[in-house]
């Protein structure tokens, strides 16, 4: 997907939202003016209405503005930067050049709540979130985590291999990564290159990796993220 299409989604929904407000509010109004009754509350709906009919404006000009320049690195499998949009039980890792080839799907199962990421819709591994534990199923391998929102700052953990990967979180919904007391990925939020700005929205959070991170290690940060949104 590009940030073009996902801009077109966010004002379609935007859309359907106004439509539902504003039929919702003109029955209101015939109701109250068949019992005389003042229409304030049929108003308000409909500002809301319009609310979001503006919202939908302005998701579309946004798509047609957005100019992609495709470059090799959106054929890679794996960036070590990523820009994070979510819809519809989705999160999207968008490349810096406005490209999602990978993304993580939410379904609710009687094992638990699954999410399977997917790259280019090839599903590359998953993991089953049930009563904070997780278990992680990525390149024929089976990993175990924890996540919890209770913690004031580690809120959760993976163990890979020999190694363990601990979740910290900070102000404003922002992540760290560390092991071996190092960080090795982290998302922040405000920190945005002025070249980026001019395809994704101010305050977007980015999630960026080091360069000494296993491709396991990378799949199941970002099948964390989600979860922790989540909790």
């Amino acid at each position: 997907m590009s940030i073009k299409e996902y801009y077109h989604r966010l004002g379609n929904t935007s859309l359907n939202i106004s439509l539902y407000f504003i039929v919702i509010g003109m029955l209101l109004n015939v109701y109250l003016l068949m019992k005389n009754q003042v229409i304030y509350g049929g108003i308000l709906f409909i500002a809301v209405s319009f609310l979001y009919y503006s919202i939908h404006l302005y998701y579309v000009k946004k798509s047609q503005k957005v100019q992609l320049q495709l470059t090799k690195e959106d054929d890679t499998r794996i960036l070590n930067r990523y820009i994070l949009e979510s819809n519809h039980g989705c999160l999207y890792y968008f490349s810096p050049n406005g490209i999602a080839n990978v993304k993580v799907k939410l379904k609710y199962t009687i094992k638990g709540v699954r999410f399977s990421i997917l790259e280019k819709d090839n599903e590359l591994g998953y993991v089953i979130y049930r009563n904070k534990q997780l278990q992680f199923y990525l390149l024929e391998k089976l990993f175990f985590g924890t996540v919890s929102s209770n913690g004031k700052h580690e809120i959760g953990n993976i163990s890979i291999e020999n190694s363990e990967i601990h979740l910290k979180k900070s102000k404003n919904n922002e992540f760290k990564f560390m092991k071996d007391n190092q960080i090795i990925a982290e998302v922040k939020k405000g920190w945005l290159p002025i070249s980026w700005t001019k395809i994704f929205r101010l305050n977007t959070p980015v999630l960026l990796f080091q360069d000494k991170v296993t491709t396991e290690e990378k799949l199941a940060i970002l099948l964390i993220l989600p979860v922790v949104y989540n909790v």
